[in-house]
């Protein structure tokens, strides 16, 4: 797994991409799929009608040949994080969700035809 961190202004310190690599790790393990390449893409977002700005982290992965992304905006660089991995996490929740039955479809019909 190949983890590239960009950001166009701000130097991201050594305790966010620790703690990025770690999230992405365990996701890894619960996804069982294989991320090759990860970009984590940061920058800064300024609001309409506001004075303040807001981070915006973006995450993009090639998962098994196909490109998904994530983006999310956040008062902080961790809220952003973690607002990043409850997508990450939904998704490959989902994912488990359609492949089980698609599984014990194919089971059943292996033991349709068997017999």
């Amino acid at each position: 797994m190949q983890v590239q961190f960009v950001s166009k202004k701000h130097a991201i310190p050594d305790a966010v991409k620790a703690f990025v690599i770690t999230k992405l790790e365990k996701l890894q393990k619960i996804s069982q799929s294989s991320m090759q390449r990860i970009e984590v893409i940061v920058s800064r977002a300024q609001r309409k009608k506001s004075s303040t700005s807001e981070v915006v982290v973006e995450l993009v992965a090639d998962v098994q040949h196909k490109r998904v992304a994530f983006k999310e905006m956040g008062q902080n660089l961790y809220q952003s994080f973690y607002r990043v991995f409850e997508k990450v996490e939904s998704a490959v929740a989902r994912r488990k969700k359609i492949a089980r039955p698609r599984i014990s479809r194919l089971k059943k019909v292996v033991e349709e035809i068997e017999e």
